[in-house]
């Protein structure tokens, strides 16, 4: 009995602004045991619920304020739809946006190569926002006056959504979607420099280059490692984005992803294979120093990076894991 009830309420709260949620909750639930029978049976519930009306037509009723272009009919669902649409046009048009300009490019220079992407990212990313703003508007707006010229379909108590699942932990589709821009955006920019234009990073004098930065032959077998993790960072971001919640599946992925990266990076960065022992020379020479105390601050700092995205690595877990367990505890 508790259940339909409660289900009838959440489905008209959820269409509802969450600052006057909770007061509407509480309002309609003594609305609606009050007029119940002191023994009410399933069909008594079921009866009054439909007396009530379609939760669509319920929320309105509560609605502070009138929506002019979609009303709060569809307004919720509007909104869960936009938001869904706009994910998945900004994921796929900057996704082939980046590897339009990689294709098509023509120039040799890094930095021009890095501003394109960057500029193809964000002249994307905006225009697939307004394009799903301007689809999904449409399509409701469409949907509401058809509706409006036929009669409404009597609703059904199994109509009604199932309650949600308090023990798990929301994720943010927002912040997941600009994770993945920024993670896909710089990835693919740092792979091109390690396959493609690690050469031009060095040390130049009159446009000659005296001494590269990176060791081609420590590099390489690293590539294709760095692109499986690009790859299996996007799928954490997708897996993420379709449940929308911390669940179990979601936690351990993600947290294998990011130890795993975490490791290899370490494993990359702290390494005396990865930078040339020409380029320390030439460095020490340029700065009237010893090779070996180059060599040393290049340790140094890239110890320090590492030790700094260990600890960052370990809070963000940290943090998901006691939020999963502490609703898993109050369930």
């Amino acid at each position: 009995m508790k259940e339909m009830v409660e289900r009838y309420i959440y489905a008209v709260v959820r269409r509802l602004p969450e600052n006057i949620q909770e007061e509407v909750k509480n309002e309609l639930r003594g609305h609606i045991y009050d007029m119940l029978p002191e023994q009410a049976r399933d069909q008594d519930i079921e009866k009054l619920l439909i007396e009530l009306g379609n939760p669509r037509d319920m929320a309105i009723k509560y609605q502070p304020k009138e929506r002019y272009l979609i009303s709060p009919r569809y307004f919720y669902d509007y909104i869960h739809v936009l938001k869904i649409v706009t994910i998945i046009l900004v994921l796929v048009s900057v996704a082939f946006g980046i590897m339009d300009t990689i294709i098509n490019n023509a120039s040799t220079q890094f930095f021009e190569i890095v501003g394109k992407i960057i500029g193809s990212v964000i002249s994307n990313g905006v225009e697939s926002i307004f394009t799903s703003f301007a689809i999904v508007t449409l399509i409701f707006v469409i949907i509401e006056n058809v509706q409006l010229k036929q009669k409404d379909k009597t609703w059904k108590i199994k109509d009604l959504p199932d309650l949600p699942k308090e023990n798990k932990v929301k994720i943010s589709r927002t912040a997941t979607v600009v994770s993945i821009i920024f993670s896909m955006t710089f990835g693919i920019i740092f792979i091109m420099i390690l396959a493609e234009y690690h050469t031009y990073i060095g040390i130049y004098h009159e446009s000659v280059m005296l001494a590269p930065f990176f060791n081609p032959d420590w590099i390489k077998p690293f590539v294709p490692l760095f692109i499986i993790m690009l790859v299996v960072g996007l799928s954490v971001g997708v897996l993420k984005l379709r449940d929308g919640r911390w669940t179990k599946r979601v936690a351990i992925s993600y947290t294998c992803y990011e130890l795993g990266s975490l490791i290899l990076l370490i494993i990359f960065l702290t390494s005396s294979e990865l930078i040339l022992p020409a380029f320390f020379q030439e460095m020490g020479n340029l700065l009237e120093l010893e090779a070996s105390r180059i060599e040393r601050g290049f340790q140094v700092g890239f110890r320090s990076l590492v030790s700094l995205m260990t600890v960052l690595v370990v809070i963000d877990l940290s943090v998901i894991w006691y939020r999963i367990i502490k609703h898993q505890k109050k369930a």
